[in-house]
């Protein structure tokens, strides 16, 4: 390479990382109008894959930075023909609070199991039916320091507690006037009343002692009764982002009620911070849609299909040596929902948005420089996109995922990334449910199929 073509190339360099992934026709009056060449590409040799994903972290505690303990919970069900069956489950630790009670002499009353609603959270998948929860309890209180979403823990076989009931978000009148915050009231069996007042004040006096005696709870919607999905509160919370959720303290946790010495009292156990609570999902592919294309994995799809804690979509990019010594002004993908012939968008709707990774494994989930770059200030939607829109063009009114994956694609022509990207949901994928299916490369209507657009600049030398 000669000096001037050199030059030529560290200028355009230099202008293209300043203008952050979005390409202007900046500063080319610094190069002979004669010497610079800017191209635009929409084929290129690429393939896209439906995969499926290693397991998920679901709860992480070790004293880092990137520790992941959640503050809400989703629990869910559904069954359709295109993803199969899936299920969100509830585990969760408990502790009373405070510690050192007496329940000495003391007569059970009632229980109830309390979660308040997430109202921020749009129902998932509903019909109009009565949903039937079941809350059963954990054998064991031993957990890990990381727990995976397909990770079972072994419980009980007799539920300690039941509800059925409809879905309401509106505030709750109590009858005295003031209001609660929308949640539900798990009636729990008197056994379970019973084993925890049985406990003398040496166990009830230390977290671990209880923990011994009743490791915690599992709450799970019952099969072929319970259709949809919710998130709930796991206690108060003032994360960043999320709404004032004070009151929830008054509605969540176990709250136990019972007589001694002719006197009304009230125990409490709560989930906190510094014990498991986490979601599991259960995957059922058998007899799908999506079993079929996990296990024929056609070169030409009809759809892809992208699924928190399930499945995302590959794109492996076959040969780049044409951009090599060219600097890649701009690189944007546009794939376009689809509405499967055994799909329902209406209940199942799309997720609201994509993420891509570099790598993609149970030790390495680095995203994508156009999102890494960005992320710790969380502006890289400005800079990656991914978000759904509305689709006003004449290709169909389906919506359309369009993204940047400008800087990343420059590292995989210079061969210092793999030549390959991983389209999956946006982190944490056990807070979503929400899942999509895009037209695929062997989509009849070419006008639907994936597309790209590269524009690059290079020299005439």
């Amino acid at each position: 390479m000669n000096i001037t073509k050199l030059m030529t190339l560290i200028i355009l360099s230099v202008l293209t990382i300043s203008s952050c992934t979005q390409f202007e026709d900046i500063g080319s009056n610094l190069v002979d109008d004669e010497k610079l060449l800017i191209s635009t590409d929409t084929i290129l040799d690429y393939e896209l894959q439906t995969f499926k994903r290693d397991s998920l972290f679901a709860y992480v505690r070790q004293g880092l930075e990137s520790d992941f303990v959640p503050s809400t919970h989703i629990l869910g069900q559904y069954n359709d023909p295109v993803f199969g069956y899936t299920r969100y489950d509830l585990t969760a630790q408990m502790q009373l609070s405070p510690v050192g009670v007496d329940f000495s002499e003391a007569t059970f009353d009632s229980a109830f199991l309390l979660l308040s609603y997430d109202t921020t959270f749009s129902p998932y998948g509903e019909t109009e039916a009565m949903q039937t929860l079941d809350v059963y309890e954990l054998t064991n209180r031993e957990m890990p320091e990381k727990v995976y979403v397909e990770d079972e823990f072994e419980i009980e076989p007799n539920t300690i507690g039941s509800l059925t009931f409809a879905p309401a978000f509106k505030n709750q009148n109590r009858g005295d006037s003031l209001s609660a915050p929308s949640h539900i009231r798990v009636p729990m069996t008197e056994e379970f009343g019973e084993k925890i007042l049985s406990l003398d004040t040496s166990v009830t006096a230390s977290v671990l002692n209880f923990l011994d005696e009743f490791a915690g709870i599992v709450v799970r919607p019952r099969e072929n009764a319970f259709n949809g999905a919710y998130r709930f509160f796991a206690y108060p919370t003032s994360s960043a982002g999320q709404s004032n959720n004070s009151d929830v303290a008054a509605y969540s946790g176990i709250r136990i009620y019972y007589t001694k010495d002719g006197e009304s009292k009230e125990a409490y156990l709560k989930m906190s911070g510094s014990l498991h609570h986490f979601t599991t999902v259960e995957h059922r592919y058998e007899g799908s849609v999506l079993e079929s294309v996990l296990n024929d994995q056609p070169a030409d799809p009809e759809y892809m299909y992208i699924q928190p804690t399930g499945v995302g979509v590959r794109i492996a990019f076959d040969d780049v040596s044409k951009y090599q010594n060219k600097v890649i002004n701009d690189v944007s993908l546009t794939w376009r929902v689809a509405e499967h012939p055994l799909g329902d968008t209406s209940t199942y709707q799309p997720m609201p948005a994509l993420f891509a990774l570099e790598k993609e494994s149970i030790a390495d989930r680095t995203p994508i420089t156009d999102i890494l770059f960005y992320q710790s200030g969380g502006a890289y939607r400005q800079f990656f996109g991914g978000v759904l829109q509305d689709n006003n063009t004449t290709n169909g009114n389906q919506p359309v995922y369009t993204f940047n994956i400008t800087n990343q694609f420059q590292h995989i022509v210079d061969g210092s990334a793999d030549p390959e990207i991983f389209i999956v949901p946006t982190p944490q994928d056990v807070s979503r449910i929400a899942r999509s299916v895009l037209h695929g490369p062997g989509a009849a209507d070419t006008l639907l199929q994936p597309s790209i657009k590269i524009t690059y600049s290079s020299t005439n030398h």
